[in-house]
C-alpha cells in the first residue's frame, strides 16, 4: 500500500513517539525535533498527548475526519485509543465516567452539525463536578 508524503511523515513521527515511551520522553530525548511542519489536526492530538490525553471518544465525520486520520495513525502506533460511539452526548458522559472512575483524561470529538449541540450539552456534566474532558467539536 502506498501512503501519501503527509501520511508517510505522521507514520514516521508516531513511531518515534512510540518508540522513545511517549510525547515528553520523545522531546526530552531529542527523538522528534522541536520544531516540525505538521497540520493543525496532528499539532492538536500532539497537544493533548502532551497533556497525557490517550482516549478519544466520539463520532467521525464531515468536519472531523482529517483529526480521525490522525488518530488512526497514532493509534496503530500504540500511543492512544479512539472509541466510536452513536451520540456524542453518550461520548460526553463516557469521557466524565472515564475520568470520575478511574481519573483518565479523555477527549470528545463530533462531527459538524447538531451533534456538536449536543456534546455541549453533555459538558454540563463534567462542567458541574469539575472534572476535565476536552472537546473538538466539528463546528
Amino acid at each position: 500500500m502506498s501512503t501519501t508524503p503527509l501520511t508517510a511523515q505522521r507514520i514516521k513521527r508516531a513511531q518515534e513517539i512510540a518508540s522513545a515511551g511517549g510525547m515528553k520522553e520523545a522531546i526530552t530525548a531529542c527523538a522528534i525535533p522541536l520544531r516540525a511542519d505538521m497540520t493543525v489536526s496532528e499539532a492538536m492530538v500532539i497537544g493533548l498527548l502532551l497533556q497525557e490525553v490517550r482516549k478519544f471518544i466520539g463520532i467521525f465525520g464531515h468536519g472531523s475526519t482529517e483529526i480521525g486520520e490522525v488518530l488512526r495513525i497514532y493509534e496503530a502506533a500504540g500511543l492512544l485509543k479512539t472509541y466510536p460511539v452513536r451520540h456524542e452526548t453518550e461520548a460526553v458522559h463516557a469521557a466524565t465516567a472515564l475520568r470520575w472512575v478511574t481519573g483518565e483524561k479523555a477527549a470528545v470529538i463530533t462531527s459538524i452539525g447538531p451533534g456538536a449541540l449536543h456534546a455541549l450539552a453533555g459538558s454540563l456534566t463534567p462542567l458541574s463536578n469539575g472534572l476535565g474532558v476536552w472537546f473538538l467539536l466539528g463546528d
